[in-house]
């Protein structure tokens, strides 16, 4: 990791649209289980613009443009904040910000992507817990999880830990003599919701998925979900109850 003497930001808007319609249901595309090994319960997107501006409130009117635009078909906007003149992973960033389809900010990151790899990059402190107020799901909760290039179903397991219960954590932590699982614990406490997703093959064989996804990045469902896909989220997190072991925080 190298870092210079330039602590300028870069603020990265991307701007994020239907690809078909605003009016596409969540369905199992079966052109796609015809070449694909599975596919999941989704809608289709794309990444068009990308804007680089020099604060966040000159990438916010660019949102607040395209809003305001009769033929605006855009699906959300995700900005990032990068530091110039430092080294970084491309997918890593200091901060984020999550705005719906009318322009509305949704969420903002509470630390970097990376902890220990960009806490030394931007100086920036350690996610100390996310306020319960801005948690918005629970656990059962049917939420959206845009991808690049299609919104996804998925069903809360674990929400964003609080402060209080990562100091518990960090608390055991320190009085824990294996500096392993004190790393391990370390990286597991970011400001994410563990979720599992689900995929159906061409057999009809359904196959979970559990991920951490970034709170800026769980989203309420924008339109009606389907009774079989909502039953099925449920069974798949019984499953993954059952079968996967979870980390006590």
């Amino acid at each position: 990791m190298q870092q210079f003497e330039n602590n300028t930001n870069l603020f990265v808007l991307r701007v994020f649209r239907y690809m078909f319609s605003k009016k596409e249901s969540f369905s199992i595309d079966k052109d796609e289980l015809a070449i694909r090994p599975s596919v999941c319960p989704c809608f289709h997107l794309m990444e068009s613009e990308v804007g680089y501006y020099q604060s966040l409130a000159d990438a916010e009117k660019c949102i607040r443009k395209i809003v305001k635009k009769k033929s605006n078909d855009a699906y959300g906007f995700f900005v990032t904040e990068l530091p110039i003149g430092s080294m970084m992973h491309s997918t890593d960033y200091v901060s984020c910000w999550r705005y719906l389809e009318d322009g509305s900010l949704w969420l903002k990151s509470e630390g970097p992507s990376n902890l220990p790899r960009q806490l030394r990059v931007c100086n920036k402190e350690p996610y100390k817990g996310r306020d319960p107020k801005t948690i918005r799901f629970k656990q059962g909760d049917i939420v959206e999880i845009p991808r690049n290039d299609y919104a996804q179903l998925a069903i809360v397991w674990n929400t964003p830990s609080t402060a209080e219960q990562i100091e518990k954590v960090r608390e055991q932590l320190r009085n824990s003599k294996d500096g392993s699982a004190a790393a391990l614990n370390e990286l597991s406490m970011g400001d994410s919701y563990k979720v599992v997703t689900y995929s159906v093959s061409e057999n009809g064989a359904v196959n979970y998925c559990v991920s951490d996804e970034l709170s800026v990045n769980v989203l309420p469902p924008s339109r009606p979900v389907p009774r079989k896909f909502a039953t099925e989220l449920r069974n798949q997190l019984k499953r993954a109850q059952e079968e996967e072991f979870d980390l006590p925080f």
